[in-house]
C-alpha cells in the first residue's frame, strides 16, 4: 500500500516538488506538505520517508490525496 501511494503521489521520485495554491510545498516520495512537516528535512529522501511513517502511525493514510481519491489503486499489485 505504501509503495502504491508513493507511486501515485510522486512516481517514486525523491526530488518531486509541488507548490500549492496557498504557497505550501509538497516534497519527496510521499509529497509531504511543508505546513505539516516543519521539523524535518524534506530534501532528504530517507528522512522524508521516516516522517511519512510517523504521520501514517498517527493518522493512517487519510492525509494523502492519492489515498482519499483512490488514485493509488492502479499501482497495487497482486
Amino acid at each position: 500500500m505504501a509503495i502504491a501511494i508513493a507511486k501515485a503521489e510522486s512516481g517514486l521520485r525523491c526530488e518531486a516538488v509541488n507548490v500549492n495554491r496557498g504557497g505550501s510545498v509538497d516534497k519527496g516520495v510521499f509529497q509531504l506538505n511543508s505546513v505539516h512537516t516543519a521539523k524535518g528535512n524534506l530534501d532528504d529522501c530517507l528522512e522524508g520517508i521516516k516522517i511519512a511513517k510517523v504521520i501514517y502511525d498517527r493518522q493512517g493514510w487519510s492525509p494523502w490525496v492519492a489515498y482519499t481519491n483512490k488514485s493509488y489503486k492502479k499501482f497495487l499489485t497482486n
